[in-house]
């Protein structure tokens, strides 16, 4: 399960909010933003939501995680879930 720094997001929250999208959102941020606080192109993170990504370092991972709101593993997890999510549209 995704969580944050304040825990794990509720059972009952609907998967959308679980997006990397929706929880960038959350924390009011722009891909442009995120790209440019982890020094990445807009361009990667958008392909990070669309879990087209498949490999992400301990420095970025950490990065995103303060960015997000989400622990290391509750990131892995959203990441995780991002790439599943995009394997399921390919399929």
């Amino acid at each position: 399960m995704v969580g944050n720094a304040h825990g794990p997001l509720p059972a009952a929250t609907p998967s959308a909010l679980r997006t990397l999208a929706a929880l960038r959102v959350l924390n009011g941020l722009s891909q442009a933003e995120v790209a440019s606080r982890v020094r990445r192109s807009q361009r990667y993170i958008s392909r990070l939501e669309a879990g087209e990504i498949r490999e992400v370092g301990d420095v970025l991972l950490g990065q995103l995680s303060v960015l997000y709101g989400l622990t290391p593993e509750g990131m892995r997890e959203a990441l995780a879930a991002a790439r599943e999510a995009a394997e399921g549209r390919a399929a």
